[in-house]
């Protein structure tokens, strides 16, 4: 006879999701960052109520897409974790300390006040915008490293989700991420690498100059930031960032991230 579906083996899904938001800190971002800010309660709220039997554990960090001069003395080059904050239309705080005594939020922390903290990163940053590029720098070993400015936030063990929010046009004299010269090749290997090699532990979600481009300076896509959400296939969500509000694509995601949590096999 047919033998029924085998049932996931007990020690599958997930415990602990770990949520990095690549933000654009660029001159043109006020609306955008405002639009994250609404949008955050209502998409984690919703994830931790869907996984609420399942996940006990949250890190939570931001990065900006360039050398963040405002961030705590030591902690001020691309991919460092944000834990203060200043510059035009920032919120000009200290977000520290949080409840692990590392340099981001976890569900110990009170994510409503934390997060606006460390997300409103200003628009004073450099129009160099380089969002992939933090978020490469971000995951790696030297990052992570004891003592460094992102030790403790990327574990093997949680399911790793990445949002990505940015503007960036590809502007031919801006030598940046967008730039159609910029080489690409290694940007999803280097993400994957940061989850040994397993790209079924991540969602990439990407609200980048695609499709509605009215909000982008010279109204025109950005083919490789584009590209980057899709090398992901179901596993990366791509959006607009000139969506008027932020709040029913995350919501679209929810299911993407659950099931990426269920299906999820720890290693060892």
């Amino acid at each position: 006879g047919v033998q029924p579906d085998a049932a996931p083996p007990e020690d599958m899904g997930c415990r602990k999701v770990d949520f990095l938001f690549a933000i654009d800190n660029s001159g043109s971002m006020s609306a955008q960052q405002a639009q994250l800010l609404n949008s955050f309660p209502g998409f984690i709220n919703a994830i931790q109520a869907s996984l609420q039997d399942t996940v006990d554990s949250y890190h939570v960090g931001v990065v900006t897409s360039d050398n963040y001069v405002f961030n705590q003395a030591g902690c001020t080059t691309i991919g460092d974790l944000v834990t203060q904050t200043g510059g035009s239309q920032a919120a000009g705080q200290n977000c520290q300390p949080f409840a692990e005594g590392h340099r981001f939020a976890t569900e110990q922390d009170d994510l409503g006040v934390k997060f606006p903290c460390m997300a409103q990163i200003g628009t004073s940053g450099s129009p160099i915008e380089q969002p992939v590029t933090a978020t490469i720098a971000a995951l790696s070993d030297a990052k992570a490293a004891p003592g460094a400015c992102n030790e403790g936030f990327l574990r093997d063990d949680a399911i790793l989700v990445v949002v990505v929010v940015t503007d960036d046009p590809p502007y031919d004299p801006d030598f940046d991420d967008a730039h159609p010269a910029t080489d690409t090749s290694g940007w999803y290997n280097a993400v994957v690498t940061a989850k040994n090699g397993d790209p079924t532990a991540m969602v990439v979600i990407g609200f980048v100059p695609w499709n509605n481009v009215s909000c982008v300076v010279f109204g025109i896509e950005s083919p490789n930031l584009i590209g980057f959400v899709q090398s992901f296939g179901a596993q990366g969500v791509l959006a607009s960032v000139c969506e008027p509000d932020f709040g029913p694509i995350f919501a679209q995601t929810v299911e993407t991230i659950v099931s990426t949590c269920e299906n999820f096999d720890p290693p060892g």
